[in-house]
């Protein structure tokens, strides 16, 4: 079972040390993904979502990735990643309850989570796009 994460309550630094309320990042249909660059799943899954995004409707979601690992492993992975997927860390992701990797949340338009995945989703799957745009309204 995911953990709970309180979101209104998550403070995240963007890759240049800023401070951000995680909440305030939180617009739209957005997909809240914790990761680490040492979790060979979570890189298969960033792979995949590198190749989905612009050719599909999953372009219509706001992407934020969130992880404790350095600013410069952040940079390396996000010059292969779309450009409308933002890159925040945080000191410890064991500081939110977060122990297994890939974790990603799904956000409605009304700011509430509707589907939560411990490991990796499986973007490919017309299924699982499907069941997510229906979720995110």
């Amino acid at each position: 079972m995911p953990p709970n994460v309180a979101f209104e309550t998550v403070q995240v630094q963007d890759i240049l040390g800023n401070n951000v309320s995680l909440s305030q990042r939180i617009s739209g249909p957005t997909v809240v993904h914790f990761y680490a660059s040492w979790c060979g799943p979570c890189l298969a899954e960033m792979r995949e979502l590198a190749e989905l995004i612009p050719n599909t409707d999953l372009k219509n979601f706001n992407y934020i990735f969130v992880t404790d690992d350095t600013v410069e492993k952040i940079e390396a992975i996000k010059t292969r990643m779309p450009a409308q997927i933002e890159f925040y860390r945080v000191n410890s992701l064991r500081d939110l309850n977060i122990y297994t990797l890939p974790t990603t949340y799904f956000i409605n338009t009304k700011g509430v989570v509707v589907k939560e995945q411990v490991n990796p989703c499986d973007w490919a799957n017309s299924k699982f796009q499907e069941d997510i745009f229906l979720l995110s309204k």
